[in-house]
């Protein structure tokens, strides 16, 4: 479970429920018990951290969490009135509202299977040799498609004035590198056994012959790829996770792999 400090997030939830915005820190969940100065986070989080639960859909909960609950329940209101309404031509509301609508004609999804991701499928298919991968990399990352690595644009931690882009580990199905790589959770031990199981359904669903096989190698896949990422702990150092370079350097760190074409 994530929580953040909790400033800031009254107005947006007061929003959402209808009551009158107001803003300020939430103090119903100190823990008076926590001296601040011993353990600040503790101490801010601390009846939280007791009280709450992730919920069963969900894989983690935490501020951001309800945040962005709230957000998709409002915006999934204002659609639905959109969609509902007959706009003008050509308009925002219209492209919207269709749109949205053919989201959820479910019957005609059914009808169609895997033609919708035929194009994606064959560029997968295409692939001669390594060297295209960090293009077709590239068009995952534009379509918001899992891959290895992600990256953001946000301004450098250690100059506020200019722009940077990170890359970040990615590519796992599952929450975190431990879920592959503990030995000693009977839970996560459990998790990895239903996910395979998960994944062989989806893809006998999708008409993959050898569902069982596949899912397996999947799996090896992702939990190679968690052997190589960092922990969350490592991943919070702000030293550690502050390694910046030109473009060329990029290349000498990993030869073989064409930034370039990225």
């Amino acid at each position: 479970m994530k929580r953040t400090l909790l400033c800031a997030c009254l107005l947006t939830l007061a929003a959402a429920a209808g009551a009158a915005p107001v803003s300020g820190i939430d103090t119903q969940y100190l823990d008076p018990s926590v001296r601040p100065q011993d353990d600040f986070f503790r101490y801010v989080n601390g009846k939280w951290l007791k009280e709450a639960k992730i919920p069963a859909d969900k894989g983690g909960w935490g501020a951001f969490y309800e945040v962005a609950e709230n957000t998709s329940k409002q915006l999934h209101g204002i659609v639905d009135k959109v969609a509902a309404q007959k706009a003008a031509p050509g308009s925002i509301e219209q492209k919207i509202g269709d749109l949205y609508k053919s989201f959820m004609a479910e019957d005609r999804l059914e009808t169609l299977g895997l033609k919708p991701l035929a194009g994606d499928l064959q560029k997968i298919r295409a692939l001669k040799s390594k060297r295209q991968i960090p293009a077709l990399i590239a068009y995952f990352n534009e379509i918001d498609v899992t891959v290895p690595y992600a990256p953001q644009i946000h301004q450098d931690n250690k100059d506020s004035t200019r722009y940077i882009v990170d890359l970040g580990q990615d590519g796992l199905g599952l929450p975190d590198r431990d879920y592959y790589l503990k030995n000693d959770d009977a839970k996560l031990k459990r998790v990895r056994v239903q996910y395979q199981e998960h994944i062989g359904k989806m893809l006998a669903l999708a008409g993959d012959r050898g569902a069982v096989s596949d899912a397996r190698k999947i799996l090896a896949l992702e939990t190679d790829l968690a052997k190589a990422q960092w922990t969350k702990v490592e991943n919070r150092d702000p030293q550690k996770t502050y390694n910046k370079l030109l473009l060329p350097q990029l290349d000498a760190l990993t030869p073989g792999y064409d930034w370039s074409a990225y």
